[in-house]
């Protein structure tokens, strides 16, 4: 069989689509995700988005491209504007608490419009990044928005360092400390249904808190005070 030439960056076929994602530069996976879900989105496909399967679904988005007489040249133009540059989103890493950070910009950011899709067949970074990707918004608002991103976690990791004093002994304790504190003093905050046991989650939940930076410096510098004080006793 004739392999047709495609100008989709992830070297996808109609011919003879690659038969697996498995083993594929990370570039390659990423253009793969993005096709699944771009077709889904769009109505064009013979297959649930959710249902994603990595041995099979270069052969089932070839079957949809075919049955729907898509044009591939469209597609890639489609995809140079939907995708972020690989250089702009290297630094999103498989750290939960990173992730979690970055999703809860997400939802609070209206200039990003990102799309209600997911698979278990995916990490939690790759949702994110096909989440990103996958969005309606304007090419330069989405890259101002990634880049934008970056700088604040740099920022932010500053921030979650002032917290790092919650390890030092009986951690599920000192988180627990924490929250209390803070429903007692500030009560119109947004707290968890289950109270974190570990920094990490601990970090994730005061994603919610709304507060001025001094109000973080004064809050987290009194409830470290008063837990150091409480272990000593």
């Amino acid at each position: 069989m004739t392999r047709r030439s495609s100008p989709l960056n992830s070297g996808f076929t109609i011919d003879k689509p690659p038969s697996s994602p498995h083993g594929k530069a990370p570039n390659e996976r990423r253009d793969d995700i993005w096709l699944w879900f771009y077709l889904a989105l769009r109505g064009k496909a013979l297959y649930r988005s959710e249902a994603m399967n990595p041995r099979t679904m270069s052969e089932q988005m070839a079957e949809s491209i075919k049955s729907f007489r898509l044009s591939l040249d469209e597609i890639a133009v489609d995809q140079s504007r939907q995708m972020v540059s690989e250089e702009h989103i290297a630094w999103i890493s498989d750290c939960k608490r990173q992730l979690a950070w970055i999703q809860h910009r997400l939802n609070r950011d209206k200039r990003i419009r990102t799309p209600d899709i997911y698979s278990s067949a995916l990490t939690e970074r790759e949702m994110l990044v096909a989440k990103i990707d996958c969005s309606g918004s304007a090419p330069k608002v989405k890259e101002s928005f990634v880049i934008g991103l970056k700088q604040d976690w740099h920022e932010q990791m500053v921030f979650d360092s002032q917290l790092n004093w919650v390890q030092e002994a009986n951690e599920a304790g000192a988180c627990r400390h924490v929250v209390e504190w803070m429903r007692k003093h500030q009560p119109d905050q947004e707290f968890p249904e289950t109270v974190p046991k570990t920094l990490q989650e601990l970090l994730i939940a005061s994603d919610a808190w709304t507060w001025s930076d001094v109000e973080r410096k004064y809050c987290i510098a009194t409830v470290r005070r008063l837990w150091r004080q409480k272990i000593r006793r």
